[in-house]
């Protein structure tokens, strides 16, 4: 009996410190993890310094050469320089003779003018003379003038107006030589008729 009851309790307390140590192990704080590092960049490679160029001694021949190109770079700037000149001569003796066509058709164009304008002056003064107010010379001219035969002095005041706008020196410039010369004589013709005659809008 006695060594079965010595067993027994042997085994008791072997389960006892069985338990006790679990539940000590299960009372302990757990430890704290450690955080693990960052993985650091891989260094660049460095660039591998080029190699220096070896000097390398010239031969005859390329030194005339090089002495030659230099020689021809000196001797450019006067090959342009005489060109620049010679188009500047060039341009001139054009300008020059653009000028002499210009001066040569105002001539002409002069002389057309005088033989236009003694046709028209001669072909005016008949038509002046036929003229006794001022109503009568703007129609004979083919200006419009309102209530004509008997216009009133209103009307023959706008009448005049429009013909010194219509026969404007100005305004005929852009029509042919012709066309230029009646428009100046027939302005002119109406000026003086007005500086004649006093009563102008009757």
């Amino acid at each position: 009996m006695m060594p079965n009851a010595v067993f027994i309790a042997l085994l008791a307390v072997a389960v006892a410190l069985a338990m006790a140590s679990v539940i000590f192990d299960h009372s302990k704080p757990e430890p704290k993890s450690e955080p693990k590092p960052k993985p650091q960049p891989e260094p660049e490679p460095k660039p591998e310094p080029k190699p220096k160029p070896k000097f390398r001694k010239e031969n005859r021949t390329q030194k005339r050469s090089r002495r030659q190109k230099r020689e021809y770079r000196k001797e450019k700037p006067t090959q342009t320089q005489a060109e620049e000149t010679q188009n500047l001569e060039n341009r001139q003796k054009l300008r020059v003779e653009e000028m002499r066509s210009t001066q040569k058709k105002d001539e002409e164009n002069m002389k057309i003018k005088e033989i236009i304008r003694a046709q028209v002056r001669k072909e005016l003064n008949k038509l002046e003379r036929g003229c006794h107010n001022m109503a009568s010379l703007l129609h004979s001219l083919g200006i419009c003038v309102g209530g004509w035969p008997t216009p009133l002095p209103q009307q023959v005041k706008s009448s005049y107006k429009r013909a010194l706008l219509t026969f404007h020196p100005d305004r005929a410039s852009r029509f042919d030589i012709r066309h230029q010369v009646e428009a100046e004589e027939k302005f002119k013709l109406i000026y003086r008729f007005k500086e004649k005659n006093s009563t102008l809008y009757t």
